[in-house]
């Protein structure tokens, strides 16, 4: 994640004090898209990550190559310096979208939001065909706008 404001660099956890996702996925035998660095709860056996911080908002980019790692980070994991997640199968079709919920220590202006995802379609690999944001007040009142919307 890069946070930007006119045009300068901002530290991207500013009152930002946690992020609530399902866990990352695996992917074959070797590549495990898991937000190892994830320092909140693990809950739902592993299935979700509540109220911490991690790999998300940790400002290092992964290489564009998703098989391509350092082997010194990650304990040599392969996929380390990503987190993803599969689109379902035909059979499960409960879950067809990532929902990511940022929390911060006080009401926040934001004037951009910049989210860095892979997209090598040769690799069976795609970015999000869309994503929606939507912002709430502190307690889960609604603000009323409507929510913006962005299609790949």
């Amino acid at each position: 994640m890069e946070c930007r404001l006119n045009d300068s660099d901002v530290d991207c956890t500013d009152g930002l004090v946690a992020y609530d996702v399902r866990q990352g996925d695996r992917r074959g035998t070797d590549l495990d898209f898991f937000d190892y660095t994830y320092d909140g709860s693990v809950v739902a056996g592993g299935a979700r990550l509540v109220g911490g911080l991690g790999q998300l908002t940790d400002g290092d980019h992964g290489p564009t190559n998703i098989r391509q790692h350092d082997a010194a980070a990650g304990a040599g994991r392969r996929g380390y310096e990503w987190v993803g997640w599969k689109r379902p199968d035909d059979d499960d079709h409960t879950v067809d979208h990532v929902e990511i919920v940022f929390r911060f220590d006080a009401e926040r202006n934001f004037t951009a939001a910049t989210f860095h995802a892979s997209n090598a379609f040769s690799r069976d690999v795609r970015v999000f065909r869309a994503a929606a944001f939507r912002f709430e007040r502190r307690g889960g009142g609604a603000v009323t706008s409507l929510p913006v919307e962005f299609e790949f």
